[in-house]
């Protein structure tokens, strides 16, 4: 096992992993991060895309946030490139 120091709140690593939509000003690769449904028990589904040059992969994640305590996100492959298949 192995433990890492990390020198950021608890509050503020939350806030980020929180923060689907501004995943594209931050994770490499990330080309397309929004919000598309807030859902009424207070989670949402976000759409992300991930790729570099021609591969590309989109997915849409749904998003549960019981803060302070837990994030949990459930994702599903939407598209994918041709070139990018795998038999």
């Amino acid at each position: 096992m192995e433990t890492l120091i990390l020198r950021y709140s608890p509050e503020q690593l939350f806030a980020v992993v929180a923060a689907v939509d501004l995943s594209e000003n931050f994770l490499p690769w990330c080309q397309l991060s929004k919000i598309i449904k807030h859902n009424a028990d207070g989670s949402f589904d976000a759409e992300m895309e991930i790729g570099f040059k021609f591969f590309v992969e989109r997915y849409v994640l749904h998003v549960e946030v019981n803060k302070p305590k837990s994030i949990k996100l459930e994702s599903k492959m939407r598209e994918r490139h041709p070139l990018a298949r795998i038999p």
